[in-house]
């Protein structure tokens, strides 16, 4: 659980950026909303749009970094696109939060409003790209959760595996195979009676005794 956290930590820091910050452009456009003809209480639906607008950008910006990490060529050039997209995402919440400034930071800056207000404007959709971009450099090129698999397996073969013969593992363990061939037990639970060292790995991915010595190893 807390390994998970930690590897998922920027993304709730842009949930909680995208939260804090609907005061600004989701005002904005809550704005637009609120007298829509036929609809009441439309204006909740303006803080919707900034904030799907806002998960938009970052999911874009992350896809874009782990693209460009991939081993094709092909996917890195026209992985620009979607940079192309997020510069023009950034824009428009660069100018919806200017506009919602402007018409509340004069009773806070007065005449400094005029300069204020478009340098502010640009602080959260910058750091939301920036969030994004390191979230994908943490995940990795995107073939990555396959090869953490394989490397599971390989860890697995690696590991001090408990050879035993049949007789004595199904003794010591109900589970143990009895088809006249060494068997294998897990050095972590002790559970006997794997037929292979590909199925003692297939074990580990559900092992709580390894998985626990694992997140305590984990820096």
């Amino acid at each position: 659980m807390r390994r998970h956290i930690r590897d998922n930590s920027l993304w709730l820091v842009g949930i909680g950026l995208m939260i804090a910050s609907s005061g600004i452009d989701g005002a904005y456009m809550a704005l637009w909303m609120q007298d829509l003809p036929g609809i009441g209480g439309a204006a909740i639906l303006g803080y919707i749009l900034n904030t799907t607008a806002d998960i938009a950008g970052l999911v874009i910006i992350y896809w874009f970094g782990r693209l460009q990490m991939d081993r094709s060529s092909t996917k890195r050039r026209l992985s620009y696109v979607l940079l192309g997209a997020e510069v023009i995402a950034i824009a428009f919440a660069w100018f919806f939060g200017w506009r919602q400034l402007r018409m509340v930071l004069p009773s806070v800056e007065g005449a400094n409003t005029e300069w204020v207000a478009p340098i502010s404007a640009g602080f959260i959709p910058l750091l939301l790209a920036f969030v994004g971009y390191a979230q994908s450099l943490l995940a990795g090129r995107i073939e990555s959760d396959a090869r953490a698999a394989r490397e599971s397996q390989s860890d697995a073969e690696r590991a001090p595996s408990v050879r035993t013969e049949t007789h004595a593992a199904t003794q010591s363990d109900p589970h143990a195979g009895s088809n006249g061939h060494d068997s294998y037990a897990c050095p972590h639970c002790l559970r006997g009676g794997f037929a292979s060292p590909q199925a003692l790995s297939a074990h580990l991915r559900f092992c709580d005794a390894y998985q626990a010595q694992k997140e305590e190893e984990a820096p």
